[in-house]
């Protein structure tokens, strides 16, 4: 919902009226439910581990189709708080299971137990080896324009539901 693809095939963030400062306060809830780390619910300090959280969740999103939690609003952020997700590598057998040990560390409830900073982030990113897999058989990708934007490497992981 917040990240869009260029027609160059660049992710691009579009949200940025959640954007706080590093003295942020707690104040009410804000963001997508669905991205929202179990701190800013609690609505405990936001900090640059609850972004981790966020692209945790979109990962998981990317290879196992679906986020680590759905239903209504209420539920999800009570899965967000309580509930650990299904291991992306049980909704799809092709994830490599480094690369889903990886994404699993990034939805850790406590923000103690995820990467740091983007720095040891890449350190640990860096580690995973990518497993030969062939491309998806899929069907072409259409722009607005009509002009086909160029397809990401399967690298290391299997369609979901592949």
């Amino acid at each position: 919902e917040n990240v869009l693809v260029s027609p160059d095939g660049y992710a691009k963030l579009i949200d940025f009226s959640l954007a706080i400062t590093k003295t942020s306060k707690p104040r009410k809830i804000a963001g997508t439910p669905t991205y929202m780390a179990p701190e800013q619910i609690a609505k405990q300090k936001v900090t640059a581990l609850t972004d981790i959280y966020a692209l945790g969740v979109v990962l998981y999103e990317m290879l196992a189709g679906t986020p680590p939690f759905t239903g209504e609003m209420n539920e999800v952020l009570e899965k967000h708080l309580k509930q650990q997700a299904l291991h992306v590598c049980k909704r799809n057998s092709g994830v490599d299971q480094t690369l889903g040990a990886f994404i699993m560390r990034l939805l850790a409830k406590d923000p103690g137990n995820r990467p740091q900073d983007a720095k040891e982030l890449l350190t640990l990113l860096k580690r995973i080896k990518p497993s030969p897999v062939p491309e998806p058989d899929l069907p072409p990708l259409r722009s607005q324009s009509g002009t086909q934007p160029p397809r990401a490497s399967a690298s290391g992981v299997k369609p979901p539901g592949g």
